[in-house]
C-alpha cells in the first residue's frame, strides 16, 4: 500500500502525505475491500483512526513530517 501512496492519503503534502480528500480515502478503502474485506477494514482503521489522530493531535502540532512518524 505504501508503494501506491495509500498510507497517509488525507495528510497534506507538506507533511509527507498525498493531500487527497476523504472521498478519495473512501474510494481507496472500497477498492481494497473489494479484494479483501479484512484488509480493507485494517486500512480503514489505520487511515481513519490512527493517521487522522496523528495528523490532528500529534505530528502537525510538533512540526513533524508524516514520513518521520
Amino acid at each position: 500500500m505504501a508503494n501506491w501512496a495509500l498510507l497517509g492519503i488525507t495528510v497534506p503534502e507538506n507533511y509527507g502525505g498525498s493531500g487527497m480528500s476523504y472521498l478519495a480515502n473512501l474510494i481507496a478503502m472500497e477498492e481494497i475491500s473489494r479484494a479483501s474485506a479484512s484488509v480493507g477494514l485494517s486500512y480503514g482503521a489505520h487511515s481513519n483512526l490512527c493517521v487522522n489522530q496523528l495528523m490532528l493531535n500529534g505530528m502537525i502540532s510538533r512540526g513533524k513530517d508524516f514520513s518521520q512518524a
